[in-house]
């Protein structure tokens, strides 16, 4: 779990950063995150090796929020950069943040897909279960972090 534990300390140094306002649109400060970290970490028995950095994944998820980091207004985009710019973070995990739930989408309304995609490429992971656990962990979180149907 070093991965995730590590991950967990850089989303609550950018969430308590000098710079971060309480009033910005930052849910990486929120209690989402917190909720969608753990499910993913409710997972962790079914998916050995790869609870690690799912878990990580689910703590970083929506960092490119976090002010200063916003470059392109493509979160998903904005924090994997930084992720793989200025933490040098695993490629997995960069991919994992640029492609969770509906990013491609949100990306194609915005220009962006040719370099999310060209980026971080989906290829060998979007079918397999380490995205569908994002997936699932992202999808049944609701804001405040509460379980879908809670």
């Amino acid at each position: 779990m070093y991965l995730a534990a590590l991950a967990q300390s850089w989303h609550h140094g950018l969430a308590s950063s000098p710079g971060h306002s309480s009033r910005s649109p930052c849910p990486a400060a929120g209690h989402t995150v917190q909720g969608v970290a753990a499910r993913a970490r409710s997972l962790a028995l079914v998916l050995g090796a790869d609870a690690d950095p799912l878990e990580a994944a689910a703590w970083l998820h929506d960092i490119g929020y976090a002010l200063g980091l916003a470059t392109t207004g493509l979160h998903q985009l904005d924090g994997a950069r930084y992720l793989r710019d200025a933490r040098h973070a695993d490629a997995m995990l960069g991919r994992l943040v640029a492609h969770h739930p509906c990013a491609i989408i949100e990306a194609g309304e915005r220009g962006l897909a040719g370099a999310l995609s060209y980026e971080f490429d989906p290829a060998g992971f979007q079918n397999g279960h380490s995205w569908l656990t994002c997936r699932y962990s992202c999808r049944t979180s609701r804001w405040a972090g509460r379980m879908v149907g809670s």
